[in-house]
């Protein structure tokens, strides 16, 4: 398996992977997970998840302030998949086309802040502006 270098974005200290009992204990729903956790944790709060197959963060390192507004920005998209019927897929190319981003920075795990701000917010008005369309059509 590839090693990964990975660095903590808000102190430069290296990251180590950890299952994920190291932050949540032994709870079932994390049995088999890991994640990067930032060296100075928990001074430094930071970490992110790790993919299962082959171990690569899914993003970059966020403390607990930007990982919140990651879950916030999830939630609304799935939100908005679910009200629109789209794919997944086709979301997040939407999602791309309405920030300016190519496929590969379109990830939830890979934003900043102001993204995930961003993202919550074009979310949100696709949800609403979907639940007026069906409205109108008499639908869903």
């Amino acid at each position: 398996m590839k090693k990964y270098d990975v660095k903590c974005p808000y102190c430069g200290a290296p990251a180590r992977l950890k299952p994920a009992n190291f932050l949540y204990g032994k709870r079932p729903e994390y049995t088999g997970k890991h994640y990067y956790v930032c060296s100075n944790y928990p001074v430094c709060d930071a970490y992110v998840a790790a993919h299962h197959a082959d171990k690569r963060p899914m993003g970059f390192l966020a403390n607990g302030k930007l990982r919140q507004k990651r879950k916030i920005a999830h939630i609304e998209l799935n939100k908005f998949q679910h009200t629109s019927g789209m794919t997944k897929w086709a979301v997040y190319v939407w999602l791309a086309a309405k920030m300016g981003l190519n496929e590969e920075q379109t990830h939830i795990g890979k934003f900043t802040e102001n993204q995930c701000d961003q993202a919550i917010q074009l979310c949100r008005q696709g949800t609403k502006d979907t639940r007026k369309h069906n409205m109108r059509l008499g639908v869903g």
